[in-house]
């Protein structure tokens, strides 16, 4: 799935591809993603919240934090990933006012 994402920094025109889901939990998708104009990598987070007893829309929110290549090599070569090491790191949020920069939560 590929993603025009002018917001983020890495280049003059972002646009990114997934190269590996590392979660692929509907509400909750973690995906380490790669420039295709730079080749800059990226980890994406999608985290949804669904209000069941409220007549409200859900919470959508990504989060893309740039990665180094090997922390990019070493997400790609674990089947199971940990992430830890990202918290506080600078990261750009995205929701449903728009785009901040912001830290990456210690999730």
């Amino acid at each position: 799935m590929a993603l025009d994402a002018p917001w983020l920094d890495c280049c003059i025109n972002p646009f990114l591809e997934t190269e590996k889901v590392l979660n692929g939990d509907d509400h909750d998708r973690q995906t380490l993603c790669r420039c295709q104009t730079c080749g800059a990598w990226w980890f994406e987070r999608f985290y949804e919240y669904i209000y069941f007893d409220e007549a409200r829309p859900d919470d959508q929110i990504r989060w893309f934090a740039r990665l180094a290549e090997a922390e990019a090599e070493s997400l790609m070569s674990e089947s199971k990933p940990r992430i830890s090491f990202l918290a506080g790191r600078p990261c750009f949020r995205l929701d449903e006012r728009g785009t901040t920069r912001t830290t990456y939560p210690p999730f």
